[in-house]
């Protein structure tokens, strides 16, 4: 798993960081704040899930981030219903490039630059942390 490294994640995660926020000085409604905040916490849970499922794919192990362990290719995946959340991510950047274009864009290159640091992966394994069931081996064919 390739990853931005040292102070360059350091410098793009700052950038990825001043365009949410170059984003949410342009929104000038709540609905449009409440859209980017929404399509932040769904962007970061599907890009860990596409992370782990990729590295199990491989058969590699996940690494470990901070206070979370690492997440071997035999070990438990997020829940199945993180899966759900890709559509309505579609549709959260849909919304907002319909709603206001610049603020769309903005937010859809933060997303991205977010991703490729790793950042936006991190705070998904925060957000489904409280989901991981205890116990068990992967789920699938098993």
């Amino acid at each position: 798993m390739r990853r931005a490294a040292g102070y360059g994640a350091i410098a793009l995660s700052a950038l990825g960081i001043a365009l949410i926020a170059a984003a949410l000085m342009l929104a000038h409604s709540r609905r449009l704040v409440g859209l980017i905040i929404a399509f932040l916490i769904t962007a970061s849970v599907t890009t860990f899930d596409k992370r782990v499922t990729q590295a199990k794919m491989r058969g590699e192990s996940f690494p470990k981030v901070g206070p979370f362990p690492e997440i071997g290719p035999d070990t438990l995946s997020p829940p199945r219903w993180v899966a759900l959340l890709y559509w309505p991510e579609i549709g959260l950047k849909v919304a907002l490039i319909v709603l206001n274009w610049k603020c769309g864009l903005l937010v859809y290159v933060a997303g991205f630059v977010l991703a490729t640091t790793g950042l936006l992966e991190t705070v998904g394994r925060i957000f489904t942390a409280p989901f991981k069931p205890r116990g068990g081996r992967a789920r699938g064919d098993g």
